[in-house]
Order: C-alpha cells, then sequence, then structure tokens
C-alpha cells in the first residue's frame, strides 16, 4: 500500500518521540511517501503535487503534527492551499493533543470524511458526541531499539530504564493529565 504521509518536519520533533515511531514502524508495512517542506509551502494544492512527482498514493495519512496545537494560531491547518478536502483519496488522520483547540481540530478533520480517526485519547464516547468519527485508541507505546539496557563504557547493565516519549507539561498552560504527570514527577 502506497500511503502519503503528511507531517510538519519530524526531524525537528526534539519533545517525542511516538510521532516518529509511527512513521518508522509504518514504512515497514507500507510504502511512506512523505511530501517534502518545499513542495507543502509552494502554495499548490494536493493534486498538483501528487501529479507533479508522479505518485500513487492509495490513502493519506495526516500525522500527529500536522494541526496546530496552539490555541492562539488563527489557522488550525497549516497548509490550506493544499485543498486537503477536495483530494478524492481515502484519508486518515491522527488527532494528537486534544485538549486544545479539540473543537477546530473535530471541525477540520469531519470536513475530510476521514476514513478512520486515530487518538491517544481513552476518550472515544466524549469526542463521538463532539464529531460523529470513526474513531480508533492507539495507546501510547515504546521503541524497544530506543531502551538502553547496558552502559556503553562498562557494559554494566542498568536496574531501571524510564523512558517516556512526549511532553510533560502542556505548553498551552492549561489544566491537564500532562500536567498533573509534570507534577507528580
Amino acid at each position: 500500500m502506497n500511503i502519503l504521509f503528511l507531517s510538519n518536519n519530524l526531524l525537528k520533533i526534539k519533545s517525542a518521540n511516538y510521532q516518529q515511531e509511527v512513521f518508522k514502524y509504518l514504512s515497514r508495512f507500507c510504502n511512506l511517501i512523505h511530501v517534502e517542506q518545499e513542495l507543502l509551502d509552494s502554495g499548490s494544492t494536493l493534486g498538483e503535487i501528487i501529479e507533479s512527482l508522479d505518485l500513487n498514493p492509495d490513502i493519506i495519512f495526516i500525522g500527529h503534527s500536522w494541526l496546530s496545537d496552539n490555541a492562539l494560531d488563527q489557522h488550525i491547518d497549516p497548509y490550506p492551499s493544499l485543498m486537503l478536502h477536495h483530494c478524492d483519496l481515502p484519508k486518515v488522520v491522527f488527532l494528537n493533543k486534544e485538549y486544545v483547540n479539540l473543537a477546530r481540530k473535530l471541525n477540520w478533520i469531519k470536513s475530510l470524511d476521514p476514513l478512520i480517526v486515530f487518538t491517544h485519547s481513552t476518550r472515544l464516547s466524549d469526542l463521538s458526541k463532539l464529531a460523529d468519527l470513526n474513531y480508533i485508541h492507539v495507546p501510547f507505546g515504546y521503541d524497544e531499539e530506543n531502551i538502553i539496557t547496558r552502559t556503553p563504557a562498562n557494559d554494566r547493565i542498568y536496574r531501571y530504564n524510564l523512558f517516556f516519549s512526549g511532553v510533560l507539561s502542556n505548553q498551552n498552560d492549561l489544566d491537564s493529565l500532562q500536567n498533573s504527570r509534570y507534577r507528580a514527577m
């Protein structure tokens, strides 16, 4: 399957690993096509980009970092010129950070008529009340390749290994589960 994966630049993400891990593991089972930043910035529609690159995607996957998580951003969609809602390809969306801009995110997602909306949220019934979409909960996980079990210097085995893939504090200063985790740690 050819998946056109839309995301902000994954290499610039420094605060969470899970977005890169989703891309990494999807690419082991599918042919992932990532659109370069210059093309996203070009002002072209997604249809024009697909045609110019002679791509043949089966589906569009809109990744974790696509929609704005900044409550002050005027536009929820970073690239409205792509006109994603006019593209006839099937779409799936990863709803991330549902504690900020939720109504705006859900309205935008609903306009795409996606097949599936993946989310880390466990509150699927609450989401369904806000927007009747096909939600699938994806629990947080970890990539075993990121877990170090021995120190490189002396080959000593670690007794404990703490790894957190995400941002501990809510950057929009809202009371949230993330802020409670931050305070607890």
